[in-house]
């Protein structure tokens, strides 16, 4: 099928805008038919405006302290916000708990809630149980999950809401999961090297939830 360009129709040519101009005389030379008041509504006391005058519409205008100023100096208001919704929104604001909705989620997904660690093994720990270099070695496990890890592992394909139609370049890499775990990993292996160092097995029980 050949390429065709696409013209727009005209809306008025030069007959048609003839047309309008003595269709629009005539009409004009018409008398205007006089409104005529109905003597019932004058008894009613109804008051009757000329929609034409020139102070009709500032009786519907809102008296605002800011309209002396200009439209960028003007205060706005929250309704003009863009993101202004007429429903109001519900905070926590901390008078009920919310143990029971997490004691809901749990049952709802099958799980346990984690037991936190007593205070009585935080409280047992010395002062040098971490040594002076303990940065180093955190510093350390975060980066064998970071960079030294050496795995080639097929990345998610990378997606753009907006530039939706470019193709991505495939990644391989270690994937965040994993990355993660490797840190966590070494991060316990640290702690429990040094508890078996100062003879500290008191949280050996909650290794699993950590």
């Amino acid at each position: 099928m050949p390429f065709q360009k696409f013209r727009p129709i005209k809306q008025f040519g030069r007959y048609n805008t003839l047309m309008f101009r003595d269709f629009n005389r005539r009409n004009n030379l018409k008398d205007a038919h006089v409104l005529q008041i109905d003597p019932e509504i004058k008894q009613a006391g109804i008051k009757i405006q000329n929609p034409l005058s020139r102070d009709f519409f500032k009786q519907f205008e809102k008296k605002d302290e800011n309209a002396v100023f200009p439209l960028h100096l003007r205060r706005k208001s929250l309704e003009d916000h863009p993101l202004y919704k007429t429903q109001n929104c519900l905070l926590f604001d901390g008078t009920e708990s919310l143990t029971d909705g997490v004691d809901q989620a749990c049952n709802l997904i099958n799980s346990c809630e984690p037991s936190p660690i007593p205070t009585s093994v935080y409280s047992s720990i010395p002062n040098n149980f971490l040594p002076k270099n303990f940065e180093d070695h955190v510093i350390d496990s975060i980066m064998a999950g970071e960079k030294y890890d050496p795995s080639m592992d097929k990345l998610p394909k990378k997606f753009d809401p907006i530039l939706f139609w470019t193709y991505q370049v495939n990644h391989y890499g270690t994937p965040v999961l994993k990355r993660n775990n490797i840190i966590l990993e070494n991060l316990v292996r640290k702690v429990f090297l040094l508890a078996m160092h100062n003879e500290k097995l008191n949280f050996e029980k909650y290794r699993f939830f950590v």
